[in-house]
């Protein structure tokens, strides 16, 4: 039986669950910034979807240590991974689709640091989670914006080559956004660093280049001498009245 998109995105998560710490430098600089907005609470309910390894739960389990906290991922072996680092008596860890999936609580707090854009639906997703706050509850969340891997993109589109990166938009309740330019070696430095972490999963009906076509299109990026290759971070709040 074929595996579904959203079957294929954990899986690659989970496959490369062992090195995420390592090539997701920009993901654990959002999870700070992010970690920075969220507001004082007490004795909250605090519910974080897509924990991957931690970078947020860590600024969490500081932040609001004696809440009550749900982490969630929906690939097992990076909720395994927060878990092995993170527990205590008032945290508990499960598998959940966030896009989809409820835990039948309410929350104060609900959180997604670059998670949301691995949704099938934004729209369905975010009124999913929505749907668990409490009144007046918050949901802060980021995800990368329209501007994200420009430079890869750029290069496609001068080839009249299809880009295979999701389509990256603006949602509701976005606040601020940062552009952060990641040094890159050449191309190849850039797919494999998405690669390496998990999140080389193409869009949804994408079919793939063929291998003279990625050739072709790591020539053309790399003639151009980037030094960089942005990305383009969102930060979003909704709250429900």
């Amino acid at each position: 039986m074929a595996l579904s998109w959203k079957d294929k995105v954990m899986r690659n998560f989970d496959t490369q669950a062992h090195l995420y710490d390592q090539y997701g430098d920009v993901q654990a600089h959002v999870a700070d910034s992010l970690a920075c907005d969220l507001p004082c609470l007490k004795n909250a309910a605090i519910l974080e979807t897509g924990c991957g390894t931690g970078f947020l739960t860590a600024q969490l389990a500081r932040k609001y240590a004696g809440h009550q906290l749900h982490i969630t991922d929906v690939s097992p072996r990076m909720l395994e991974q927060t878990k092995s680092r993170f527990s205590g008596m008032s945290t508990r860890f499960f598998i959940l689709d966030a896009e989809k999936e409820q835990t039948g609580e309410t929350y104060d707090l609900i959180t997604a640091s670059m998670v949301c854009q691995w949704f099938e639906d934004l729209e369905e997703g975010l009124d999913n989670l929505k749907s668990m706050l409490k009144p007046d509850g918050t949901f802060y969340f980021s995800l990368p914006g329209p501007d994200c891997f420009k430079e890869w993109r750029s290069t496609l589109d001068q080839l009249g080559l299809p880009s295979g990166m999701p389509n990256f938009s603006y949602s509701e309740g976005i606040y601020r956004e940062e552009k952060i330019k990641k040094s890159c070696r050449d191309s190849w430095a850039f797919l494999s660093s998405l690669k390496n972490m998990g999140a080389s999963c193409g869009r949804e009906n994408y079919a793939p280049l063929t291998l003279p076509q990625i050739k072709k299109a790591c020539a053309a990026f790399d003639s151009q001498n980037f030094e960089h290759v942005t990305w383009h971070i969102l930060y979003g709040c909704i709250t429900k009245a």
